[in-house]
């Protein structure tokens, strides 16, 4: 056999080695993409699932509330409304939509809310006028349309075995008077619009000529032309995207036309008020990284790095620190991890600034910040920053003082709720910051039973809210 002979014989044996290695590593890939899928579509069913409970729900006790007569009965009923529509706000929220999708959906829960709090207080003194029960019949019926309508998405979904990370397949259908597709996003376009808001928004100007309660919810695009600050242009943008990023020297800037949308096969406007801005790294076209940096003030909105992650490296705790750092490094000071939760490669991570008063140091969580820290190499791979962009500010400190004792509000709760973290936070309550004690607790023998977040006004001593948690979410404050 000569050297020619031998020498195809070794190079066919090692492209079959290479082969077979780079089957294993081509498998090895596909479970863990198949592993994520599964998170991401796990968690986004969840909160599907969560606001089609809530809506249905709130349907249920819209229309408990509207024949209960006595006073206690309707204390309690209308604490159920509005604990429910403040769920399925957070449910919304928890979905993979952008700002502006559902408007109509979160006006209408945010009203409900709202009005729903202002009866709260007024039954204690009587029961509920005509024109308080003609106001509860109208959000009733936006309800039940809103909860028909998810009926009809959820059955959809089944029949086509919908996947929530299949970003594909959410999109509308070019043909406006098509039957949408199995598409959420389609679907709850068409929920949304079905609602009928101008007839409950006349009816509630009429009952608050003087704006006795807060009847729209912030729009979030005029709020980001109102941030204090210098317009800035685009080469300024990229300059302000580049301190968010690391190594910005290796990326090159583009800059992404979102002013226009495609809806129903028809071309939106949006004149959206910030840069959109994609960095591309040189060395590898898979590595790009989106941020947006309002037009106003020159803030950065969100940054999202779409990297593949590699193995684990650091812990939970390295991951939290790293968020602290890099937050520290670009201007927020003072902040405090309030949650997080690692998702296979990548921890999420949530943290909000604190305020001191004296020897107290309040959680101010309307101002939060959103991380995504990367495990193989501590990473910032993901930020969201508009709440801290849109609220955040020093709080009078006669706020800020409370005036029961931890141990006085912990005697109100329930004696079935083992307290395992406990803090005192501004929150928003009713569509008002309000200070409160937060205690976080489970219930059982802690061997993973139910788990509680409870709000304690820390002036009134009143139960604001009790809401079911994630026990893996939620750190101690120190």
């Amino acid at each position: 056999m000569d050297f020619r002979t031998i020498g195809i014989i070794m190079l066919v044996f090692a492209l079959a080695a290479v082969g077979y290695w780079g089957y294993n590593q081509y498998n090895a890939m596909q479970d863990v993409q198949k592993d994520l899928e599964s998170e991401l579509n796990n968690r986004y069913e969840n909160a599907f699932q969560g606001l089609n409970h809530h809506i249905d729900a709130l349907e249920s006790e819209l229309g408990t509330v509207m024949v209960a007569q006595a006073a206690d009965n309707l204390s309690v009923n209308l604490s159920n409304i509005w604990r429910s529509a403040y769920s399925a706000q957070e449910d919304i929220g928890q979905l993979p939509l952008s700002d502006q999708s559902l408007d109509n959906t979160k006006s209408m829960l945010h009203r409900i809310l709202q009005y729903t709090n202002h009866l709260d207080k007024k039954v204690v003194n009587g029961g509920l006028s005509d024109k308080d029960k003609k106001m509860l019949e109208s959000f009733y019926k936006n309800v039940m349309v809103a909860n028909k309508n998810l009926e009809g998405i959820h059955d959809k979904m089944m029949q086509k075995n919908f996947k929530w990370y299949d970003k594909k397949r959410v999109k509308m259908d070019s043909d406006a008077d098509q039957e949408y597709s199995a598409s959420p996003l389609a679907g709850l376009v068409e929920l949304d619009k079905s609602l009928k808001l101008d007839d409950i928004q006349k009816e509630l100007e009429a009952i608050f000529p003087d704006g006795g309660i807060e009847l729209k919810d912030r729009d979030v695009t005029l709020a980001l032309t109102e941030i204090q600050g210098k317009n800035v242009n685009q080469k300024q943008a990229i300059q302000t995207a580049k301190r968010f990023i690391n190594n910005p020297e290796q990326y090159r800037y583009n800059i992404i036309n979102k002013e226009q949308l495609k809806v129903n096969g028809r071309t939106i406007e949006t004149h959206l008020p910030a840069h959109s801005i994609q960095a591309i790294n040189k060395n590898n076209e898979n590595e790009i990284v989106y941020i947006d940096v309002s037009k106003k003030g020159g803030q950065v909105i969100s940054l999202l790095n779409r990297r593949a992650t590699k193995d684990k490296k650091i812990t939970e705790e390295q991951a939290e620190a790293k968020a602290k750092e890099f937050l520290k490094n670009n201007g927020y000071e003072h902040m405090e991890v309030v949650s997080s939760k690692p998702f296979n490669d990548i921890a999420m991570v949530v943290l909000a600034p604190v305020q001191k008063v004296g020897q107290y140091d309040v959680i101010i969580s309307p101002d939060s910040v959103s991380t995504e820290v990367a495990m193989d190499n501590g990473e910032v791979i993901g930020f969201n920053g508009i709440e801290y962009l849109l609220h955040h500010k020093n709080r009078p400190e006669s706020m800020l003082i409370p005036k029961l004792s931890m141990e006085e509000a912990k005697k109100k709760i329930s004696s079935n709720l083992n307290i395992t973290h406990e803090r005192l936070v501004v929150d928003t309550h009713g569509g008002k910051e309000v200070l409160c004690y937060e205690f976080i607790g489970e219930i059982g023998d802690g061997q993973g039973d139910a788990n509680y977040r409870v709000h304690i006004n820390a002036i009134t001593g009143k139960e604001e809210v009790v809401h079911g948690v994630d026990d893996d979410f939620y750190k101690n404050v120190k």
